[in-house]
């Protein structure tokens, strides 16, 4: 016994140009019902073909969506730390970089929310976070690992500077825009 008889193939029959001898005889028999059953084989799978492709095309769809429905989230958290920033300074009266080092509880909150934007503005989409030119143009990655990792020798001039440049009306107008943008394409999803 060679070592084809003892492959699958060779059990089933010898080999004779890469076709079994069963296979051979079902070729050889091949009647209309056959190709009658091959043509209801082709159409079932081109028919799953059709459903797997809208179905990719839905889940593709519904991932769009749930993508914006988190820009949106995140984009909010954004504007919301943004504007408490701004309150921040405005109630605990806050005109310079002393000031801020001189207060406590507004260190701690400017820190945090701008550690807030930095993780929000991370979990955007790519075509989203371009287009937050200027909020990009701020940058709060360095700052956020410093204030994240290296609390106690935080220059406080830098992290005022930084606030200073996030309550600017353009980043506000910037990122209300992109918020809007992303809303409706959410809703066309």
């Amino acid at each position: 016994m060679n070592r084809q008889d003892e492959t699958p193939e060779g059990v089933a029959g010898n080999r004779k140009n890469g076709v079994t001898k069963n296979q051979t005889q079902y070729k050889i028999g091949v009647t209309k019902s056959t190709e009658k059953s091959t043509f209801f084989y082709q159409k079932t799978l081109e028919i799953f073909n059709q459903k797997w492709y809208n179905k990719a095309w839905r889940e593709r769809g519904e991932s769009m969506k749930k993508s914006n429905e988190l820009d949106i989230q995140k984009l909010n958290r954004i504007i919301k730390s943004l504007t408490n920033i701004k309150n921040g300074f405005e109630q605990n009266e806050i005109n310079n970089a002393n000031d801020l080092k001189n207060d406590e509880m507004t260190q701690a909150a400017c820190t945090q929310f701008i550690t807030n934007i930095q993780e929000a503005k991370k979990k955007l989409q790519d075509e989203t976070y371009n287009k937050l030119v200027e909020l990009n143009r701020v940058k709060l990655a360095e700052a956020r690992n410093i204030a994240s990792h290296d609390y106690d020798s935080i220059d406080f001039v830098i992290i005022y500077r930084i606030c200073e440049r996030l309550v600017k009306p353009a980043i506000f107008a910037e990122v209300s825009a992109v918020l809007s943008e992303t809303e409706r394409r959410a809703d066309d999803d």
